[in-house]
């Protein structure tokens, strides 16, 4: 995140977290998105998938679902 880049890539970025940290990296992510960054996230939790705007759900390697919320909580 330092260089700015338009896309972010993250694999499961809150998996080993507390609630508190888990927190703080998703609304550093909100604020990314806000900014006009592009964020990538691949999580097992469907609470965190739900802050997302746009979910895709893949199961064994094919995608099964799409959901464009428009809401960027």
């Amino acid at each position: 995140m330092i260089n700015s880049p338009k896309i972010l890539l993250a694999d499961e970025p809150t998996g080993n977290l507390d609630h508190t940290n888990e927190m703080m990296v998703l609304k550093l992510f909100q604020e990314h998105h806000k900014q006009g960054y592009t964020i990538i996230m691949v999580t097992h939790n469907p609470e965190v998938a739900e802050m997302a705007d746009r979910i895709v759900h893949f199961t064994h390697g094919q995608i099964t679902s799409e959901t464009n919320s428009h809401i960027l909580r």
